[in-house]
């Protein structure tokens, strides 16, 4: 990767964290809460340490995000997107099934197929998925 892939990866970085960090000031005076009032009711987190979160200045940890969205009662794994993160459940299944991780990989990176065929094969395994979980339901 070169110096401005470099640079302009970072400044997607930076804008993500920006954006996610908005959603979470709104989501916080929606409930009409100060920052102080925010760490103490997940667990003594810092109001420094939470504003430079919203502010997009900092990525929260794993532990953080998973209380960030119990206390906000959102998706953890949409929240973790929003960081650029990968859901723990998801490390856990990749560090379980290398293979899968593999492949995904290599059909991210692979220039013989097309972006939208990409995305129909992310598509059809989502599919199946849900097709093999309501048959066991």
């Amino acid at each position: 990767m070169n110096m401005e892939e470099n640079r302009q990866e970072r400044i997607e970085e930076l804008s993500r964290n920006m954006e996610t960090g908005d959603l979470l000031k709104e989501m916080r005076k929606e409930k009409g809460i100060t920052l102080a009032e925010l760490g103490k009711e997940i667990g003594g987190v810092s109001v420094t340490y939470l504003s430079e979160i919203e502010r997009g200045q900092k990525v929260p940890s794993d532990h953080l995000v998973r209380q960030l969205a119990d206390y906000y009662d959102i998706d953890e794994d949409f929240l973790f997107a929003k960081f650029g993160k990968v859901p723990m459940a998801a490390r856990r299944v990749f560090e379980d099934n290398p293979l899968l991780l593999k492949t995904l990989a290599d059909i991210g990176r692979s220039d013989g197929i097309p972006e939208d065929m990409k995305q129909d094969l992310y598509d059809y395994l989502h599919n199946l998925y849900k097709h093999i979980a309501n048959r066991k339901n």
